[in-house]
């Protein structure tokens, strides 16, 4: 099942509301930060309303050094030492956070936690925790998939096939966590 919360950025009343779930989200788990780092490219309409909302600073974690102006690993103002909250639109392996937090990090900066509209439960958490990086969701895929089914807007096929599809993705997070996530037991 594909989400694209990409298009949100195309609906402001649904962007809007999405970044006042992930305010009180942020409120209710108190989580503390000095600065919010946008993941791009999907995070980033989402980070700067929070950026706005919170009259908190906002920078950037490039994947790549620029090749003009001045070369920056982090866009925006910063200091070591500053807490960053990371952004973004979906979780589903976490590969893009732990490379932004790598990012963050490589600059002196302290990340701990990674707020998200949707976790698709498809390992994300699991893959950030050795990483010291807690996840936090508005909303998961399994809770969404109930909400479809219970509201009758999905057919009972497609539910069926969906949730088929999640446990047998489960089981492989079972025995292909520590692997997908970059750890690996010596004897």
């Amino acid at each position: 099942i594909y989400i694209d919360l990409r298009i949100i950025r195309s609906h402001p009343d649904v962007l809007r509301f999405a970044v006042q779930c992930m305010i009180e989200k942020i409120k209710l788990e108190k989580l503390k930060y000095d600065l919010i780092a946008d993941l791009p490219t999907a995070g980033t309409p989402i980070a700067t309303l929070i950026m706005d909302r919170t009259n908190t600073p906002m920078i950037t974690p490039k994947k790549e050094m620029k090749t003009h102006g001045i070369p920056a690993k982090v866009e925006g103002v910063y200091c070591p030492g500053n807490r960053v909250l990371m952004i973004d639109d979906l979780a589903t392996k976490a590969d893009t956070k732990i490379e932004a937090a790598k990012t963050l990090r490589d600059v002196g900066l302290q990340v701990t936690d990674a707020v998200v509209i949707v976790d698709r439960k498809q390992g994300a958490g699991r893959c950030l925790a050795p990483h010291g990086i807690r996840m936090h969701s508005i909303l998961n895929l399994p809770e969404m998939l109930n909400y479809y089914h219970n509201s009758k807007l999905i057919p009972v096929e497609k539910f069926r096939e969906v949730q088929k599809y999640l446990s047998l993705n489960l089981l492989s997070l079972l025995i292909f966590t520590p692997h997908m996530c970059g750890i690996f037991f010596s004897n």
